[in-house]
């Protein structure tokens, strides 16, 4: 089976791990000498779907510039259809969850798939449910999510409102 060396357009600290299929394939976009995060992708699939994702994965062409460096945006489904995680963490570590909170609040567009996760687990919900995301939203802020975006998307979201209302409560 041929590789196909594919390029995540987005920077992480830690690279970018996605993982896609039944069988759960994990893929590490690292960066390599040139700076560009890159990935072997061997399943065909599994390269057209993250190519299709035009905003974030690229063909990667050994010796070429690195792909225009991207964030993701609320606007821009990056991760729609799978899981996109930053780093492995240890949920018994009151530290690590600790930070993973704050910077979900501090900037929850430019913060890790993990942390947005992490807010959600905190506060007992699905964050992977469209419904759950957007009952949460209503009863909590009295606000209607549009669910023609991704659960990740409109929990991102539910964290922007979060935030406001701290910042609201503080002055």
């Amino acid at each position: 089976m041929a590789k196909t060396m594919i390029e995540c357009l987005i920077r992480r600290p830690h690279g970018t791990v996605v993982t896609l299929g039944e069988d759960e394939n994990e893929y590490h976009f690292q960066p390599n000498e040139h700076g560009a995060h890159v990935c072997a992708v061997e399943d065909s699939d599994h390269a057209q779907r993250l190519l299709s994702i035009r905003e974030a994965y690229a063909l990667y062409e050994p010796g070429a510039k690195p792909g225009k460096i991207k964030k993701p945006a609320i606007e821009e489904p990056v991760d729609e259809g799978f899981d996109v995680q930053d780093e492995l963490v240890d949920a018994t570590d009151p530290d690590e969850t600790d930070d993973l909170e704050v910077e979900a609040l501090a900037d929850p567009i430019a913060a890790s798939n993990r942390a947005i996760q992490r807010w959600a687990d905190n506060r007992g919900l699905n964050h992977r449910s469209k419904t759950a995301v957007a009952d949460y939203a209503m009863n909590t802020f009295g606000m209607e999510l549009d669910k023609s975006k991704t659960a990740l998307l409109m929990t991102r979201e539910l964290i922007q409102l979060e935030a406001a209302a701290i910042e609201d409560a503080e002055v």
